[in-house]
This record gives structure tokens, sequence and C-alpha cells, in this order.
């Protein structure tokens, strides 16, 4: 196949592979923060003892965080899902894959074992180190997919992404 010219770089087969890859890490993104979000709405009192057992957040605001937060994390899937916004989604999942890995660190450091409420009850969060790699790796993939949005003159005036 020919290649074809587009904003002063070369697009190839090679550069539809690329762009396949971040659309398949945007949906990955997507899933994880909407299956994340509807997991934690559904049991706010265990998400805020869960973040409660985190011992950053002053007590009063805890109830606040645990309503909050998972809207937060349904919305920031959408936008990622839909495309719509897309640099807003990509950054909002960078920061809060990054707040989540620094609070499990936090965690670490401090010498408190606790579950990170992350899936719900789902046994394979409630492994430090297995929730602190994986939030290393929704950061990583966010930074993948805000970068390239940020490149393209990704949609942060309402139109959607051809990522």
């Amino acid at each position: 196949m020919g290649r074809v010219e587009g904003r002063g770089i070369a697009h190839g087969d090679g550069a539809m592979k690329h762009s396949a890859c971040r659309v398949v890490l945007r949906l990955i993104l997507a899933g994880v923060f909407v299956y994340a979000g509807v997991l934690k709405a559904r049991s706010p009192e265990a998400f805020a003892d869960g973040i409660a057992a985190f011992r950053i957040l002053p007590v009063p605001f805890i109830n606040l965080f645990a309503l909050g937060l998972p809207v937060l994390e349904v919305l920031t899937g959408l936008l990622l899902a839909t495309g719509y916004r897309l640099r807003i989604g990509a950054f909002s999942s960078l920061i809060l894959s990054a707040l989540f890995a620094i609070a499990l660190l936090s965690a670490g450091l401090r010498g408190l074992n606790i579950d990170c409420g992350c899936f719900g009850a789902a046994a394979w969060s409630r492994s430090l180190g297995i929730a602190l790699g994986r939030d290393i790796a929704l950061a990583a993939m966010a930074l993948i997919v805000y970068r390239q949005a940020v490149i393209s003159g990704g949609p942060c005036k309402g139109k959607r992404s051809r990522l």
C-alpha cells in the first residue's frame, strides 16, 4: 500500500498499526475506569472504609471522596470510550492513576497492610505490589493516549477523536 502524506508526517501501514494500538489502549483504560467506578458506586460504605484505611484524608473528607471518585472514574472512562474531549479524559486517567499509585506507595512505605479497594472485593486487587504495578501500567497507558491526543491536536473542544 502506498504512503499518504498528512500534517507533514508520512503515514503508512506502520502508522495505522500504531493508531490501532492507541485505540486499544484508550478502550482498555475506558473499561477499567468505568468498571472500577461502577463497583465503587455500588458499595460506597465499603469504599469509604477502604479510603479511611489509607490514613491520608482527614475524616470529614472521606465520605465526600467515596461518593465523588466513582463518578469521576465513570466520566473519565466515558470520555475515553467515546473520544469526546479525549485530552481531558486521558489527562484525568493519567492523574488518577498516578495519585492511586502514590497512595499505594505511601501506604506500603508506612507499613499499612490494606486492600486498595480499587475493584471491590476482587482478590487480585488485594496485593499491594500487584495494585501498584497495575496503577503504574495504567498511568503509562494514559500517558501514551494523552501524548497522542496533544500531538494530533486531539479534541478539547467537543469533537470526537480519530484515535
